[in-house]
């Protein structure tokens, strides 16, 4: 299921001393926040891995698949009421796969992120994701 311009809206893709930031703004009216938990919305897990990965589609502007989670560490809670506002950030990216997934070709890429508002962080992401062959 696709949470894009539903669960969420994005920014821009920003380079900021080496690393890229997106920022993306929470809609805390989402059905997901009412149901996930009700008096008390949380954003769960599954979101933040699904989002992390439309993100990366936008970056790289085509569809991946998700191969392997390699670890993912969920540090503090997401509430969208507090934190409407967050920023996913690619730490490291392998350059090598990331060209040729630029040029179309059925690389993997591991990749490194970090979701984040003001001094929080709210996740440590680290996976493998491919490209997908039409």
């Amino acid at each position: 299921m696709e949470l894009r311009n539903s669960l969420y809206n994005r920014g821009e893709w920003i380079e900021e001393n080496g690393t890229w930031r997106v920022n993306i703004t929470l809609h805390s009216s989402h059905i997901i926040f009412q149901s996930h938990f009700p008096g008390e919305p949380v954003m769960p897990g599954v979101c933040i891995l699904q989002i992390a990965k439309e993100l990366l589609e936008d970056y790289w502007n085509c569809q991946l698949k998700l191969i392997r989670i390699k670890n993912v560490k969920f540090l503090s809670v997401i509430t969208p009421e507090k934190h409407s506002h967050i920023s996913f950030v690619l730490e490291r990216e392998d350059r090598d796969s990331e060209q040729e997934v630029r040029k179309g070709e059925d690389a993997e890429i591991n990749v490194k992120m970090h979701v984040e508002s003001d001094d929080t962080i709210f996740s440590k992401i680290s996976m493998t994701v491919q490209q997908c062959k039409h």
